[in-house]
């Protein structure tokens, strides 16, 4: 039957704040940006060392003598040399736009971060509503079927025509339609949330 390939399991509807966390790390966009935002820090942190001096040690090796042939005395140097860059609208340009670009790489991260919340928020409360309704169809199936059997039981003692039973039948098929789409209702809940966490490879159908 259908309503056994489409089970029900009544389950606790999981924390926001630990179901929220779950989904940060494994949503991919979320992933992508944080990685994003790493580059666009690293380039950020390159541009500002151009303005940092730097500091190169030199060393030097040789002969020393009047000529070829007569006795040559070593000689060695060594020293160290700072260079400091003087200031440039270039270099600050560069600094600029790379604070631009990890600005807008942060509030990307914040906007799929908030998509992410409430994309949870909403497969949560879905699901919640969903399975409430499973539940009041199920009750529903289960009362009509007590009908169907107490239409029948007044029938065969003859205090019931056929027309009673025939409207209790009516009655349970409808429940049982009802039934069936509640728990695809509550399928798809559950699959939208699963992509929301970022596991719908995962995902048990």
């Amino acid at each position: 039957m259908l309503t056994e390939v489409l089970q029900f399991k009544s389950e606790a509807v999981p924390p926001i704040e630990s179901t929220v966390a779950e989904a940060e790390r494994e949503r991919l966009e979320i992933q992508i940006a944080e990685e994003e935002l790493k580059l666009r820090g690293y380039s950020l942190s390159a541009s500002r060392a151009e303005r940092l001096p730097s500091i190169d040690f030199v060393a030097d090796y040789g002969q020393s003598g009047s000529t070829p042939a007569q006795s040559s005395v070593p000689t060695r140097n060594v020293g160290v040399r700072m260079n400091v860059p003087l200031f440039n609208m270039a270099t600050k340009g560069r600094i600029d736009a790379a604070q631009s670009r990890r600005r807008q790489a942060e509030l990307q991260l914040n906007d799929a971060r908030m998509q992410v919340e409430e994309d949870v928020r909403l497969s949560l409360q879905t699901i919640s509503t969903v399975a409430q309704q499973v539940k009041a169809a199920q009750q529903t199936v289960a009362l009509a079927d007590r009908e169907l059997q107490m239409a029948r039981d007044r029938f065969t003692a003859g205090i019931a025509d056929n027309l009673e039973v025939i409207n209790a039948q009516a009655s349970l098929a409808n429940a049982r339609v009802a039934e069936i789409a509640a728990l695809a209702q509550y399928k798809a809940a559950q699959i939208n949330l699963a992509a929301a966490l970022g596991s719908i490879e995962s995902f048990k159908w």
